[in-house]
């Protein structure tokens, strides 16, 4: 009986082993279930925010390519996502998204191109047309400036025969003028000779026989007396009990004249320019 009971037990311990093992087994399988669940909710989640991403760059003029780069990953990672059967309403929405960029930007680059394809003929169009605008001028500019030269030509010959006119009737003039000029000019000389003659007489202007005679130490009144007039008072002043005054005694002839200065009313000083 006691064996019988030992063998029972031997068998209900091995039964429990393997039940454990069993368990241990399951958890693991849990386990690694769950974390791949986990690894595609992951890639869904990825693929979900590229293509909100992408969808917010898809608008920007200046952020295609990587709207395009965001959009593709997007699509990849969602498709991952669903074929694993992980995180699909995530998957979902970045499929959506992803596709939703990518037309943005087929869309944007298409408008793109009919718009360069636009300037580029409109270009073309200018083009032309400024050419065949600019040979018109051209021929215009040309049959004008021909005419102009012609103009010129006919026009100059008129205005050297003119100037040629001009210059003879301006040289008799100019002549005629100098003649005039000549005699008038020879009359006042012989008017201020004859005036310079009279008033070389004159008693009471300076002259160089006048001039020499003054001598230094001689008071005013004999100089004023010798020349025969008082003078013009150029100047005076006095300076430690000293007296200076300074005459002038202009010539006959209006430009030469004789300066003599006083000191306390007698000469100390004379000079001339002229006589």
């Amino acid at each position: 009986m006691k064996e019988n009971n030992e063998e029972v037990k031997e068998e209900v311990i091995k039964e429990e082993i393997k039940n454990a093992e069993v368990i241990e087994e399951t958890i693991k399988e849990d386990i690694k279930t769950e974390t791949t669940e986990q690894k595609n909710s992951g890639l869904a989640t990825a693929g979900m925010v590229l293509g909100i991403v992408a969808a917010s760059l898809s608008v920007l003029f200046f952020f295609q390519f990587a709207s395009g780069v965001c959009a593709i990953l997007a699509l990849i990672f969602s498709i991952i996502a669903l074929v694993k059967k992980s995180g699909k309403g995530q998957a979902i929405a970045g499929l959506v998204l992803g596709i939703v960029a990518i037309v943005l930007i087929v869309n944007r680059y298409i408008a793109i191109k009919r718009t360069v394809n636009i300037i580029t003929t409109g270009i073309g169009g200018i083009t032309n047309a400024i050419t065949d605008n600019w040979n018109k001028i051209t021929d215009s500019v040309s049959g004008g400036v021909n005419k102009i030269q012609n103009t010129f030509s006919d026009n100059a010959n008129k205005v050297e025969e003119s100037i040629s006119k001009g210059v003879n009737k301006a040289q008799e003039a100019i002549t005629e003028g100098l003649d005039k000029a000549k005699e008038a000019i020879n009359e006042s000389i012989n008017s201020i000779q004859e005036t310079f003659k009279a008033d070389e007489s004159s008693p009471d202007k300076i002259t160089l026989e006048k001039y020499n005679r003054i001598e230094e130490g001689m008071t005013y009144e004999q100089v004023a007396e010798l020349i025969g007039s008082q003078g013009n008072l150029v100047s005076e002043r006095s300076f430690v009990g000293v007296s200076t005054k300074t005459y002038n005694w202009p010539a006959s002839n209006g430009i030469a004249s004789a300066t003599i200065i006083f000191n306390n009313g007698k000469v100390s000083a004379k000079s001339q320019i002229g006589l």
